[in-house]
């Protein structure tokens, strides 16, 4: 991968991009290329401060998180509930964006079709070209029970690949729409093996909860919460080497859009070469942690 493609995934390509014109055909005019460089950087723009204020609000839930006081649940739920109509603004900005790109792009700009833009809370995840791993675009918050002060926030720019699921189960991997309840675990449970705030059987067990609360049936939630504690240990244990090794693994802007081209390996060897920064992440709380001792739906 050359890395004027590894480029192309930050807005900052983008919006360069947006200058140029297709082989073939007609060069925009002056007017018209001063506009569209305009109009993206306002987008642009928007992204950015609909980012900071999702950032924002994020930072108060995780800041509540496992607090069981009753005045300190419900400033959460409001705070839970302000974030995800933020991360709905912010989806919209960012489906904008890259719309008004691809389109200025190819020469196609109309008033029509845009985006399709997935509701909060559901991940809003993209592929890279190596069908293995996916970029988180939008933060997640995982609620741990049914109105319970217990959040798992998993970061924009995180990349999951599923890789704690044994490999008997990796035909789930297959069922990588964004509407699948089982991803929405299967995302927290990378997180968690990634992090290691909380232990091994802590994180298997917070797994075991959102399946059991994302109507899985028994059969198939026994066969994948076995399998995973039965052989994630070598997904553990690689992590942890990954992040001795000072490998990143929740990509920062401007950097965390997934490229055109490419696999995750080579965007994540570029990243280690340009030194660019690694993404912000959401420690889990010691609280969170300890009430995945067991599995047992709080609330």
């Amino acid at each position: 991968m050359s890395r004027k493609q590894l480029l192309a995934a930050s807005l900052l390509t983008a919006i360069s991009a947006c200058t140029s014109h297709r082989p073939g055909s007609a060069p925009a005019g002056p007017g018209a290329t001063t506009a569209i460089a305009e109009r993206v950087s306002f987008l642009a723009a928007e992204v950015a401060a609909s980012r900071a204020r999702l950032d924002s609000a994020l930072l108060e839930v995780h800041r509540r998180s496992g607090d069981t006081a009753t005045s300190s649940l419900a400033r959460s739920r409001q705070s839970r509930t302000a974030a995800m109509s933020l991360d709905s603004a912010h989806r919209a900005n960012l489906a904008e964006l890259l719309w008004t790109v691809n389109a200025s792009t190819s020469g196609t700009i109309t008033d029509n079709a845009r985006f399709p833009v997935e509701a909060a809370p559901t991940p809003l995840i993209r592929g890279f070209t190596d069908g293995e791993n996916w970029m988180m675009q939008s933060p997640m918050i995982h609620e741990i029970g049914k109105n319970s002060p217990y959040v798992v926030i998993v970061p924009r720019g995180f990349v999951t690949d599923l890789a704690s699921i044994p490999q008997p189960l990796q035909i789930l991997r297959g069922r990588r729409t964004n509407t699948d309840r089982y991803v929405t675990a299967a995302i927290v449970h990378d997180y968690l093996y990634w992090r290691q705030d909380c232990t091994r059987a802590q994180a298997d067990n917070i797994m075991a909860i959102a399946l059991m609360e994302s109507g899985m049936s028994s059969l198939e939630r026994t066969l994948v919460i076995e399998g995973v504690r039965r052989f994630g240990q070598s997904a553990w244990d690689g992590n942890r080497r990954a992040r001795q090794t000072g490998l990143i693994r929740t990509v920062a802007p401007p950097h965390d859009l997934v490229p055109p081209t490419g696999t995750w390996a080579e965007y994540r060897e570029w990243l280690r070469t340009t030194r660019a920064k690694e993404g912000f992440e959401y420690r889990v709380q010691e609280s969170v942690c300890a009430i995945a001792d067991s599995v047992r739906i709080p609330g």
